[in-house]
């Protein structure tokens, strides 16, 4: 089965970036097996939410990066 974990830390330990007094909140949920099968947060702690979701552990992949022109950093954020 699949649990559900969610955590919170002050952002002034957790991250230099964050506002002091804000919380960073992330949530994971971990599948039967104890793979990670999605992650969510809230790297700024404004609302913003970042979401990864990780399926079809242990097949082949191939990754090609996206060009230069398509990537963007998130800024203050890490």
């Amino acid at each position: 089965s699949t649990r559900q974990y969610v955590l919170s830390s002050s952002a002034s330990t957790a991250t230099p970036s964050a506002t002091a007094g804000s919380q960073i909140v992330a949530t994971v949920w971990i599948d039967g097996s104890g793979r990670l099968i999605q992650y969510t947060y809230s790297p700024t702690g404004d609302g913003t939410w970042v979401t990864a979701t990780y399926s079809n552990w242990g097949e082949s992949v191939t990754v090609q990066a996206p060009p230069a022109n398509e990537v963007n950093v998130l800024q203050g954020a890490m």
